[in-house]
């Protein structure tokens, strides 16, 4: 409780100095505590008018909201409210902290780009400081720990272990114990992630025994689920067993939802090589229900993966589906957000810019706006990485259902009856239809990143993949495609097949003639080639025409056109990534001409 008014001054400003340092002990041991000597702080330093004071107990709060009671927007509040108060040198020194616990918030709320910015933001304040304090090489550790677990998430392709490696170090020179147990954690994933399961019992032993010491119970709770999780997989029950005892033990100290959450989510786990299916199934569920009201859609992605692999060994196919499909909107629900929030920090750049007319100021903008285009351009790239990651791992479960539908039908040939075929044919469909899409989104993803340019003959190629196209559709329909001339390009081989094939495809696909007519014509225009694919099929409304190159947009129903909504999608931005233009219009055979442009 605050002191009574009669108080003197000294002894408040004394009390916030004892309260500051029990909040210290508390990063390390009991977090839940954090919270109440905080309060104090704020009570008193109001009463004293020490703003700095009661900055610095936001900022803890901003802390014990994000890891113990998982209010993320909460604590994303309370670092705000503390940084606003803080001034002088105590904000110039707790800057880089208020990134790191914004970074963390970001992270647990799956926004992958802002909390890769607010780390490298602390990291770049904290690597021009010489001569660190314990606390700001604890900080330093911290953010490039938690950006190596950011970074992680995309997969083993995307890690930086450097990072890792880093963080190790700087938390060896201070003897941190804790963030030296996350990292012989972190070793351990990698070593499991290899499937080397003694070397990943064995860096998590040490991670356990440094957070034991310390009597961490956040890390204790993580590690020990962690061993238990392994032990299953080696087959040890009455180990899996107790060190899960431990982790529910210790997690109840932590009083965090989000650590009730990871347990749950090991045992299902865990359950799960033990062969215990349905109370993996239980855990599993336990876990997507927490991270769910949390909306740590990070963690809840791998949750909805699992269940869906599970209910297909199971042979429930419908649950599978289901629930592989809510994995699959989840993903695109993080891509979409993520893109949002890089176009919309764009826009603010281009608004700033707009807004300065000096010429001193607009050289100053003009150097910022780099680095921000800098930043969105390294965001793009994880996005399309992350894009390109979800794709492969998406056709994992699918293949699993596809094979197992297979065999089942396969094996109940003659003894279904026309409600359960048409049940089959429905998942077949399904999955099918899911696979193209995971196909054409992995083609998109990859466009930027394949850069591998040769001399394409393009009469060559273009008549080639007509053959081959014109092959798939005979004998349904007989179209005839007249090639002009075309010339020879510096063009990626694969990016060119792409985009003539689906142009080519989409002119016979969309086209109700019998023998549908394609015409592909070719000028010369000066610097660029433009080039016509014309044909008469059903038309595009003029109003339509734009909206046709978005990604997933489709102007038709399933039902009536067979498709995935990407196709255009691909071909604008293979013509768009050289350097050209591509539009649409109508023709006087009711049908559509695409043209496009391409450097020589």
């Amino acid at each position: 409780m605050a002191r009574t008014s009669s108080a003197s001054k000294q002894d408040q400003k004394q009390r916030i100095a004892d309260l500051r340092e029990k909040i210290n002990d508390c990063y390390v041991s009991t977090i839940t505590d954090i919270e109440r000597y905080a309060k104090e702080i704020i009570e008193l330093a109001t009463a004293v008018k020490d703003r700095n004071a009661e900055g610095l107990a936001f900022l803890d709060l901003s802390f014990y909201h994000c890891s113990s009671t998982n209010e993320y927007k909460k604590s994303l509040d309370c670092a705000q409210r503390g940084i606003d108060l803080l001034s002088g040198a105590q904000r110039t020194y707790y800057l880089p902290y208020y990134h790191l616990n914004r970074g963390r918030c970001f992270q647990f709320m799956g926004d992958q780009i802002r909390a890769q910015e607010e780390y490298l933001d602390a990291i770049s304040i904290l690597e021009k400081r010489k001569n660190r304090t314990v606390e700001e090489t604890r900080w330093m550790g911290s953010s490039y720990y938690n950006a190596y677990i950011l970074f992680n998430q995309g997969g083993m392709e995307f890690s930086r272990e450097d990072f890792l490696e880093k963080a190790y170090l700087l938390y060896q020179q201070i003897d941190d114990k804790p963030g030296l147990s996350n990292c012989y954690n972190s070793y351990a994933s990698i070593h499991y992630k290899k499937k080397e399961l003694p070397e990943t019992l064995e860096n998590l032993e040490q991670a356990y025994k440094l957070s034991s010491e310390m009597q961490a119970y956040t890390h204790m709770s993580i590690f020990s689920a962690n061993i238990g999780l392994v032990h299953a997989q080696l087959g040890d029950v009455s180990k899996f067993r107790e060190y899960f005892e431990l982790c529910s033990k210790h997690t109840r100290k932590t009083k965090s939802r989000f650590h009730e959450a990871h347990m749950n989510g090991q045992m299902g786990e865990a359950l799960f090589f033990l062969g215990m299916y349905d109370e993996s199934l239980e855990r599993l569920a336990t876990a997507e229900e927490i991270f769910s009201e949390l909306g740590a859609k990070s963690s809840l992605t791998e949750i909805l993966r699992k269940r869906s692999e599970i209910y297909a060994l199971q042979d429930n196919y419908r649950l599978a589906y289901e629930y592989h499909t809510r994995y699959a909107e989840l993903i695109r629900e993080r891509f979409n957000e993520e893109k949002a929030t890089a176009i919309m920090r764009a826009r603010m750049v281009y608004e700033i810019e707009e807004k300065e007319n000096e010429a001193a100021i607009l050289k100053e903008k003009n150097e910022e706006i780099q680095q921000y285009m800098n930043k969105l351009q390294a965001s793009n790239n994880e996005l399309q990485q992350f894009a390109y990651v979800v794709s492969h791992d998406l056709r994992e479960p699918l293949r699993t259902i596809s094979t197992y539908i297979k065999l089942l039908e396969k094996n109940m040939t003659g003894r279904l009856d026309r409600e359960e075929q048409e049940f089959i044919d429905f998942v077949v469909n399904g999955t099918r239809n899911m696979n193209e899409l995971i196909s054409d989104l992995l083609t998109f993803s990859k466009i930027s990143y394949i850069t591998e340019t040769e001399q394409v003959g393009l009469q060559q190629l273009v008549q080639s993949t007509a053959n081959e196209i014109v092959l798939h559709y005979l004998p349904a329909k007989d179209p005839v495609i007249h090639i002009g001339k075309l010339p020879v390009i510096e063009a990626n081989r694969t990016h060119m097949k792409q985009l003539f094939g689906n142009l080519i495809s989409n002119a016979i696909k969309y086209n109700k003639h019998v023998q549908p007519e394609i015409s592909i014509q070719c000028e010369d225009t000066g610097k660029m080639y433009t080039i016509t694919v014309s044909d008469n099929g059903i038309g595009i409304a003029p109003e339509f025409r734009e909206r046709v190159f978005q990604i997933f947009q489709r102007l038709h129903s399933k039902a009536d056109y067979h498709g995935t909504g990407v196709g255009l999608a691909i071909c604008k931005k293979i013509v768009d990534n050289m350097g050209g233009q591509i539009t649409l219009r109508g023709n006087n055979r009711k049908g559509s001409d695409f043209i496009f442009t391409l450097p020589k």
